[in-house]
């Protein structure tokens, strides 16, 4: 089976570019180094920087799989919340 049909079978649609891409650590880091270094003003800003390497560049997930993240993320109690 190839790439394409596997990960297609699998749920997930990627284009021609995105198979090989890489996807491995130094993706990651690349993507948590400019994240950091170009965002200010707290955690929403980083949202669509985030969104756009993970969804659209990279293809690490959907986008109905980003939008999951970030609404467990936020589900999850703060630190504001403590009595």
């Amino acid at each position: 089976m190839a790439a394409r049909e596997f990960v297609a079978s699998r749920g997930v649609a990627l284009g021609d570019r995105a198979i090989g891409r890489s996807r491995g650590l130094g993706a990651l880091s690349w993507v948590a180094l400019k994240v950091g270094a170009l965002s200010y003003g707290g955690g929403f800003v980083i949202v669509p920087l985030m969104q756009h390497d993970a969804v659209h560049t990279y293809h690490w997930m959907t986008a109905a799989q980003f939008l999951n993240a970030v609404a467990l993320d936020r589900s999850r109690p703060d630190q504001s919340c403590k009595p």
